[in-house]
């Protein structure tokens, strides 16, 4: 139980990682704001017209290495994306992952049949609280690798002086004395 929580966690922290970094990476390939939408749609509807693809494999070819594919693919699909140069490129890197994104109901469904049906309840709780984690820790932890102008930063908001943690923090918080307003007279 715990490796298929692991799965689900680096799924939704791998899906999750690059969204709050699309809307910076994708400008500067001439992506509009509706290019950064259909950006991340398009891995949703690759996931959605997949899964069921790989359900059917993992009934016949067994759970495991169909995680293991969609594992790989996963990886795969990340290293598209840091080498895009281009908008399509992009474009091609989100539908890929979404293609490959399979580990959700695999890992639910091998979740099922490695649980008694008194302790199923209990193993879906798991898979369900990877989803929610991934899925929190994910755009965290890209927002704080990506920092200012996408450059790395990994520090606790706790060290940072108090006039800064707002921001460190993520907290879209003005602070009045840095927006000083100029009256005429």
């Amino acid at each position: 139980m715990p490796i298929l929580f692991g799965v689900v966690l680096l799924d939704l922290i791998g899906f999750g990682i690059v969204i709050p970094i699309l809307p910076f990476l994708s400008p500067q390939l001439g992506a509009s704001k509706i290019d950064i939408a259909l950006i991340i749609v398009s891995y949703a509807v690759c996931a959605g017209i997949s899964g069921p693809f790989w359900g059917r494999l993992s009934d016949r070819r067994g759970r495991k290495p169909v995680i293991m594919i969609c594992l790989a693919g996963a990886a795969v699909s990340y290293v598209m994306l840091a080498l895009a140069t281009e908008l399509w490129m992009i474009f091609a890197a989100r539908a890929f992952a979404g293609i490959m994104a399979g580990n959700l109901g695999v890992a639910s469904a091998m979740m099922s049949d490695i649980t008694t049906p008194e302790k199923r309840a209990k193993g879906m709780g798991l898979i369900g609280a990877a989803f929610g984690l991934g899925l929190v820790l994910g755009p965290l932890l890209g927002g704080l690798l990506a920092g200012d102008g996408l450059q790395p930063y990994v520090s606790p908001p706790g060290l940072c002086p108090p006039g800064r943690r707002r921001r460190h923090a993520g907290v879209g918080v003005a602070d009045p004395r840095r927006h000083h307003v100029e009256r005429g007279g």
